[in-house]
């Protein structure tokens, strides 16, 4: 059984609050599950490199699902705040 499989559960739960923790903030709460899904998808990347002499499990999602929130809040504040330029006039 592989790292993802064994601990999806907490790994579901994890996602799902840090996705919501996002929604609050920005306010986006349409794009919760989005959040959740881009949350995941970055554990299932990093599961490979868990290291059990490092630390438990747990930590190790926790700690990924709280870098994945980060990345996601820095990118949405950047897009918020980006100029339009490519922009079509309207006729």
């Amino acid at each position: 059984m592989d790292f993802i499989t064994k601990h999806m559960d907490y790994a579901m739960q994890c996602a799902s609050c840090r996705a919501i923790e996002i929604a609050e903030i920005t306010g986006r709460y349409r794009e919760t599950e989005d959040f959740r899904q881009e949350i995941l998808l970055l554990l299932i990347r990093r599961a490979p490199s868990y290291n059990p002499e490092r630390g438990k499990p747990t930590t190790f999602i926790s700690m990924i699902a709280v870098t994945a929130k980060k990345r996601i809040l820095r990118r949405l504040h950047r897009t918020k705040n980006r100029i339009i330029t490519d922009a079509i006039p309207l006729p």
